[in-house]
């Protein structure tokens, strides 16, 4: 999903202290972008923790491996961290991706890590944040509070977020719903 963050994806005056930061999510869809621009100005970034808040599905709720060229743990790896100079680029167990194998704990291990200090997100047509649908019966609660402690789910998307993704260039940005995963 490419998003327009401008040029204000970060400050980079003040980068040094983000890269420092024991936690942060990132999901940024300029993951060149912002690599390039850590490495110009030599961002030390190596305890930097990143924890990616949406992967794709199938309809079997089986998420996504790393491997699968069209994921955003790919993404994010082969964007961000790959393209960020070995001097300054955290260790790779500092990179956070969601599996089902970790799901179920992900919303822990960010708080292990004393909750994050930044978060990076665009928002989908339907106004979601992370594929948290707004019509999605897996987020659906009886009150705010009940939904506060939702953790981490595999949803439904939305035949907009399906659109909208069916556009994107790893799909072949032909409108295609059926090459975009369900959930």
């Amino acid at each position: 999903m490419i998003e327009d963050f401008g040029l204000t994806i970060l400050d980079l005056g003040s980068g040094k202290d983000f890269c420092n930061r024991k936690s942060s999510i990132l999901n940024l869809d300029s993951f060149l972008f912002t690599s390039n621009s850590f490495c110009s100005k030599l961002v030390d970034c190596r305890k930097l923790h990143t924890f990616n808040m949406d992967e794709y599905a199938d309809q079997d709720g089986n998420i996504a491996p790393e491997t699968w060229e069209f994921g955003f743990g790919h993404a994010f790896r082969k964007y961000f961290y790959h393209n960020l100079d070995k001097a300054i680029r955290p260790p790779e167990k500092q990179i956070h991706t969601l599996t089902n194998e970790n799901l179920a704990d992900y919303g822990q291990m960010i708080s292990d890590l004393g909750e994050a200090d930044m978060v990076y997100t665009g928002p989908g047509w339907t106004g979601h944040l992370a594929f948290i649908e707004p019509d999605a019966p897996e987020f659906r609660a009886d009150s705010m509070e009940e939904w506060m402690q939702m953790g981490p789910r595999i949803v439904t998307l939305s035949p907009f977020t399906l659109a909208q993704n069916s556009l994107h260039g790893s799909f072949g940005a032909s409108g295609d719903l059926a090459k975009v995963p369900p959930k």
